[in-house]
């Protein structure tokens, strides 16, 4: 695909996280398809980090948690937005505290603090992705990157300056909205990026059908 297929997409000149679910506790089966990128991590932490957690959900009504294997994030899009914004801020002032000697990464998405380990990140499970496809012996010859959240941008600097990905021609990143970014465009919404997807599986077809 030549780069200017993207064309609402510019050169980039402040930074959102989105995640939405119940409180649930998600559990991955053993299975030979799945990749464990991180070894035994000491449960201890998630204890302490609970007993904040339910605190902070008790005194903000319509907060809840999420509980993954992982990382543990609180939620409080449904809460007061004044109210909420400032018991976050206060959270994540305690969980820096009570973290600070720990291999841990407190973050603030979009009304959400998450807490996991700082080894765990998208960038991390994408380095394992292209390792493994160099390792079976497949050329790597395109890689599009779009994302709209902060967990994104370590995606954006690992494509765009790890070796040998930074070296490729055809590496796009691309955030959505028009932000401080490590990616290299900006793609103006969401429908913007359904868009380009679109256009990347029809100019495949008309590809396969020459």
């Amino acid at each position: 695909m030549n780069p200017t297929t993207v064309t609402t997409a510019v050169p980039p000149t402040t930074l959102d996280n989105s995640t939405d679910a119940p409180f649930q506790s998600v559990s991955v089966p053993a299975s030979p398809d799945w990749y464990c990128l991180v070894g035994n991590i000491d449960p201890t932490w998630r204890r302490t980090i609970m007993r904040l957690f339910e605190h902070y959900t008790e005194r903000t009504p319509s907060s809840f948690i999420e509980a993954k294997d992982i990382d543990i994030t609180w939620h409080y899009r449904n809460a007061d937005p004044e109210f909420g914004n400032w018991q976050a801020s206060e959270l994540q002032i305690n969980l820096e505290k009570v973290l600070s000697h720990m291999p841990l990464t407190v973050s603030r998405g979009d009304k959400t603090v998450e807490v996991r380990p700082a080894a765990v990140n998208t960038a991390t499970a994408i380095r394992y992705i292209l390792n493994d496809l160099s390792g079976k012996g497949d050329e790597i010859d395109f890689i599009l990157a779009i994302g709209d959240g902060k967990s994104d941008e370590t995606v954006f600097s690992f494509l765009n300056h790890e070796q040998p990905y930074n070296s490729l021609d055809r590496v796009l990143t691309s955030t959505v909205g028009k932000k401080q970014t490590e990616a290299k465009y900006y793609l103006p919404d969401v429908s913007s990026a359904i868009r380009v997807l679109v256009n990347l599986i029809d100019s495949a077809e008309n590809v396969h059908k020459i």
